[in-house]
């Protein structure tokens, strides 16, 4: 999506954006983030992800999420303005938006799973690779590559994506997504998306079985182990609730990074109807459960109710 473009959109819902200056990135359009106490546009839209991102909170997600934050409309419908809106139409904004919602086709095509293909120069990870600089972002991360192994990731040396590992996402066994980690530690975007559908989907969702715990990131599923998803960021979408309700789980724990936990508070009220056991993980400021670690997380899962 373009810069103006995505500047447009927060235009005609009347949300104050900055294109230049201070805090803007050159690929970004700023706004004042709603999650923090910002006074200073610190919350950016990133135009090669379609993603948030705030450098004061460090809150992220879609762009659809921020617009459902910054207006009175759902989820959803911030998704479908995203994706559908078009600022060439010759009528009104409030006209076109209700154009977008009574598209019968569009609410279907989101219940439909489409594979998608990886980077052109994708190449799987294999145990005798030769790539020293994926070796020391292994040493640096304290990740093991019979993990990565495992996840199916890939490297690409050249293109669009070199220098970055490719970890895949799965949903009913089809690759849905992927997310693109700089291998460099010195890329101002640490993770690239593929889409900006990743959010329709949890990573590790199809190994799941009675309980899931619901981390931020990829790194920190992998920290936490086989029963961990990452719903990449502190947010979860309608979708995403829907997944996880899907699952018919006994037990559901929120275990974001410590900045979150009040909101992760709010989120879980929504499956206490639902799920026998769900519980909320109070991380100190500071950590995430990559940093935390699996032994400790779990001493907290056993203790910690909300």
């Amino acid at each position: 999506m373009t810069k103006q473009k995505i500047a447009n959109i927060l235009r005609e819902l009347k949300i104050p954006c900055w294109t230049e200056g201070k805090n803007v990135s050159v690929d970004s359009v700023n706004v004042r983030c709603p999650f923090c106490d910002d006074h200073s546009n610190h919350c950016g839209i990133f135009t090669n992800t379609v993603r948030f991102h705030c450098w004061r909170c460090h809150t992220t997600g879609s762009f659809g999420y921020l617009l459902s934050r910054l207006t009175t409309f759902s989820e959803d419908e911030c998704e479908r303005i995203v994706r559908d809106f078009d600022t060439t139409f010759g009528e009104s904004t409030v006209d076109q938006i209700r154009n977008i919602f009574d598209r019968e086709e569009e609410a279907k095509e989101q219940t439909k799973i489409a594979e998608i293909d990886l980077p052109r120069y994708f190449e799987k990870i294999t145990p005798d690779i030769d790539f020293p600089l994926l070796y020391r972002y292994l040493e640096r991360r304290r990740v093991s590559l019979e993990t990565i192994i495992g996840a199916k990731c890939g490297i690409c040396r050249v293109g669009k994506y070199m220098n970055r590992m490719i970890i895949p996402v799965f949903f009913e066994e089809k690759v849905v997504a992927f997310q693109a980690a700089d291998l460099t530690g010195t890329a101002e975007i640490k993770y690239q998306t593929s889409n900006a559908k990743i959010n329709s989907f949890l990573y590790n969702y199809d190994n799941i079985e009675r309980r899931a715990i619901i981390v931020e990131g990829i790194l920190d599923a992998w920290r936490v182990g086989k029963e961990a998803v990452a719903s990449f960021g502190t947010h979860l979408t309608e979708r995403q609730k829907q997944l996880i309700l899907d699952k018919e789980l006994d037990e559901l724990v929120m275990c974001w990074d410590g900045a979150a936990y009040w909101y992760s508070r709010e989120v879980i009220k929504f499956f206490e109807p639902f799920i026998s056991v769900v519980k909320v993980i109070k991380i100190p400021d500071g950590e995430d459960p990559d940093s935390f670690g699996r032994d400790r997380i779990f001493k907290f899962i056993n203790q910690e109710t909300v």
